[in-house]
């Protein structure tokens, strides 16, 4: 069974968290800070993004909006479809195929700390 968890892109400081826990009643999300204090956002100042339940070749979790590459440095962005499978969204604007066990992928950054990634491709 493939884990689940999150991260967060906090809109106002711009920066990636872990996220600890999710409050769906009270939209909000709670991490717990370097000082060991709860810290709380709502849902509106974030954007939460799913682990795929895969690593790069690298030991690195792939989540969604990352981008990645693969062997033969072609580059996309991960997203999940409406069936919430993860895939696979080529930067050039190909088809799109899905993230499954044992592809080998290197994550080469995110849509919201490296934008530059999209325009260059």
């Amino acid at each position: 069974m493939r884990e689940i968890k999150f991260r967060a892109w906090l809109k106002q400081h711009d920066i990636m968290i872990a996220v600890d826990s999710i409050d769906f009643a009270e939209e909000e999300i709670m991490i717990i800070d370097d000082t060991g204090i709860d810290r709380y956002f709502p849902f509106e100042e974030i954007e939460l993004l799913q682990y795929t339940g895969i690593k790069d070749k690298n030991g690195e979790e792939i989540y969604e909006q990352d981008y990645v590459k693969d062997h033969k440095g072609h580059a996309y962005t991960v997203r999940y479809n409406d069936f919430c499978a993860s895939m696979l969204y080529p930067l050039d604007g190909g088809e799109f195929m899905a993230i499954y066990p044992g592809i080998e992928l290197e994550v080469i950054g995110n849509i919201y700390e490296n934008p530059e990634l999209l325009e260059e491709s």
